[in-house]
């Protein structure tokens, strides 16, 4: 609370300035899931994570910036979406919106099947000071704060934050935010040999299967058939699959398993 009414008044100052500094995306957002990893799971709620571009992963995704801040926009709307979900999921997709010689332009979506938001409560959020109706604070705690600083920092960034939400169906906090490229641009690893792996992903969560196969396709992985990468939304259905690929020969190679599914 300290921290938030600190960095508050030296925007409000005009005092808080933005390092430019060379970072890995996949290093900020990796750390920011991480912190809250276990508050999502006291809340037994899945946290989920889609970079949908590759070229993002590992040191191709090296920009110039502030990583502590932009750290701190996803850890205030990942905090607030675990806050206030209940049941279901928190996930957090990165994607690129734009791509120019020297400069990208980011969108990060921080989704949640929470208690969602009316119009109104939509339009006091990013007043300072404000939550989305006076029992907010008393029943969740927290200042205000968190959003009205999230958004000075992404217009700092050359971006803008806003939200989508529908109240008891959960609520969509989306920024963009530009970043310079890091120059000489660093090449992102390449998978060698995975291109004939046969994955099994083993899931209740849709979202949790989708973001798993697509980024295993983002990587490459079972590249060499259509059929390589399957999906299964149970421990009896996943079962008679790998039955049913040993007797054809083709076993699994690799089984992913949720391990709180009913």
């Amino acid at each position: 609370i300290i921290n938030d009414i600190l960095d508050f008044s030296k925007v409000e100052a005009g005092k808080l300035t933005m390092e430019q500094v060379r970072f890995r995306l996949e290093d900020v957002l990796g750390n920011s899931l991480s912190l809250l990893r276990q508050r999502a799971h006291e809340q037994e709620v899945e946290l989920l994570f889609d970079l949908t571009d590759p070229s993002l992963l590992g040191n191709a995704g090296t920009v110039i910036g502030d990583p502590l801040r932009l750290g701190q926009i996803l850890t205030n709307l990942l905090s607030n979406a675990i806050k206030f979900t209940h049941h279901g999921y928190i996930k957090l997709t990165v994607s690129l919106q734009e791509r120019q010689e020297d400069a990208i332009l980011l969108r990060f979506i921080v989704r949640d099947t929470g208690i969602g938001m009316s119009e109104e409560q939509v339009g006091r959020l990013f007043q300072e000071f404000t939550q989305a109706d006076g029992s907010t604070t008393r029943k969740y705690g927290g200042t205000g704060l968190g959003l009205t600083i999230s958004k000075k920092f992404a217009e700092m960034m050359g971006g803008h934050i806003w939200v989508e939400s529908v109240a008891g169906e959960g609520s969509s906090f989306i920024f963009t935010a530009r970043f310079p490229l890091a120059q000489p641009p660093m090449t992102a690893p390449v998978l060698t040999g995975v291109e004939n792996l046969r994955v099994l992903v083993v899931d209740d969560q849709p979202a949790a299967r989708t973001v798993l196969t697509g980024l295993f396709g983002a990587l490459g992985v079972g590249a060499a058939r259509a059929d390589n990468i399957d999906a299964a939304d149970g421990g009896e259905v996943a079962l008679a699959m790998i039955d049913r690929a040993q007797q054809e020969r083709r076993p699994y190679d690799l089984v992913l398993v949720d391990w709180v599914m009913p």
